[in-house]
């Protein structure tokens, strides 16, 4: 009976590796080759360093954006970057790009136009010339569900901005992920980044 209660445990603890990282916040870089970026989304937005993949229990991993529940991450923090079109506003922001857009299991890259409510940002540092990983994720109360994976490797000294949305269209429809990044030097310079809505 004792090994069976300790085989579940284990099961257990292994399937909390992603809902761990909600409960702490991104470990941003404090020293050396720098970027900053900015998140605005409407959900939960987590981050990995270092890897090219949402690799929850990586050092470093954990919330940027929170969600209901668990840490707030970098919400509301300003690091002082400079403004873009995408700034959220006090009803509803309108968002009109190319956007990786994940439905399911697939993800495409396509032109839309959305408005999104209840929009936040959160602005911190990461490590230059090296993978960061963010992820946009509703969270488990949600009855409907989706998430995407943007990986980029940021330049030194230089300012990123990355839209995340769920876009949950009518009561009816299915979730939507969409999510792009952008180098806030050159704004139409959408940055090339790795799509996925799988884990390491």
């Amino acid at each position: 009976m004792k090994k069976y209660l300790i085989a579940i445990l284990m099961v257990l603890l292994a399937g909390c590796a992603s809902i761990g990282t909600q409960f702490k916040a991104f470990e941003e870089a404090t020293d050396g080759d720098r970027a900053r970026v900015r998140v605005i989304g409407n959900a939960l937005v987590k981050a990995v360093p270092n890897k090219s993949c949402a690799d929850w229990s990586a050092p470093g991993a954990g919330t940027v954006l929170g969600g209901i529940v668990g840490s707030s991450g970098f919400s509301g923090r300003s690091l002082g970057m400079p403004p873009s079109h995408n700034m959220p506003k006090v009803d509803k922001t309108e968002f009109s790009s190319w956007f990786y857009v994940a439905v399911g299991e697939t993800v495409e890259h396509v032109s839309l136009s959305l408005h999104a409510t209840k929009v936040n940002l959160a602005e911190f540092y990461v490590e230059a010339g090296k993978p960061v990983t963010l992820t946009l994720m509703t969270t488990p109360e949600s009855n409907r569900q989706c998430n995407l994976s943007l990986t980029f490797v940021p330049d030194k000294d230089k300012d990123y901005e990355a839209t995340m949305l769920v876009d949950y269209g009518s009561m009816f429809s299915s979730a939507r992920c969409v999510a792009h990044v952008i180098d806030l030097g050159d704004p139409g310079n959408v940055i090339i980044v790795k799509p996925t809505t799988g884990r390491c």
